[in-house]
């Protein structure tokens, strides 16, 4: 979620949605929509899960008093929480990046997912179209020099291997990739994304798995020593 100001002076608070392809799909607007849906939902939660918090922290009579006084003036402020209510949800950005050899041949727009879909029909189906970002785009990652990807340590690794996924080149910038790991401080978290990133290099890097796994092995069992 970020916060943003454009050029006109407006604020506002949006949320970048991306999703890596190494191939044409077709159905990624659909894709894109379910993910979309489920940010809006875990977005519209926060406030009940606050509220949860808030809840059993308000035990003294003061805050009480406070509640009571709020419940009296509800059917007041029935229009103003109606207009809140409006407010709730913030605009996403959905990008695609392809990464992939092909062409993209696949519409930007979800209504383009559609066949043959009537007119009048559709005003009544959602739509929404997504920034596709690929190798001719004017950010080509294989254009730019490893020190200009910055960020945080999830950021670069992603970045840095997309870079070199197809490229003989990844067997040299592996120890760098998984040095990224030394940044992050919650286990967790480092296990969840090295299963992502070296299940993503094994279908798409030219080097063999073995190669990968030696690197792997090295890397953590030199933490293991230490």
């Amino acid at each position: 979620l970020y916060q943003l100001k454009f050029r006109n002076g407006q604020d506002a608070k949006v949320y970048v949605l991306i999703e890596h392809k190494s191939y044409s799909d077709y159905l990624v607007a659909f894709q894109l929509l379910r993910y979309m849906v489920r940010i809006w939902e875990l977005e519209l939660k926060q406030p009940k899960i606050q509220r949860k918090k808030d809840k059993k922290d308000k035990q003294d009579k003061q805050k009480i008093q406070k509640i009571q006084k709020i419940q009296k003036k509800q059917k007041n402020l029935k229009k103003q929480s109606v207009q809140k209510k409006k407010l709730t949800l913030s605009p996403i950005l959905p990008i695609v990046f392809y990464h992939g050899t092909q062409e993209w041949k696949v519409p930007l727009g979800f209504h383009d997912i559609f066949l043959d879909l009537p007119s009048v029909l559709a005003p009544y189906v959602p739509d929404f179209r997504y920034f596709l970002a690929t190798q001719a785009w004017r950010y080509d990652l294989t254009k730019i020099g490893d020190s200009e990807i910055r960020g945080d340590a999830i950021l670069q690794m992603g970045l840095l291997s997309l870079k070199y996924a197809r490229d003989e080149d990844l067997k040299d910038k592996l120890d760098d990739i998984f040095n990224l790991f030394d940044q992050l401080a919650n286990p967790q978290e480092v296990r969840e994304y090295l299963e992502t990133l070296v299940r993503y290099l094994w279908s798409t890097s030219p080097i063999s798995r073995k190669e990968i796994k030696t690197a792997l092995v090295e890397k953590f069992s030199e933490e293991g020593d230490s």
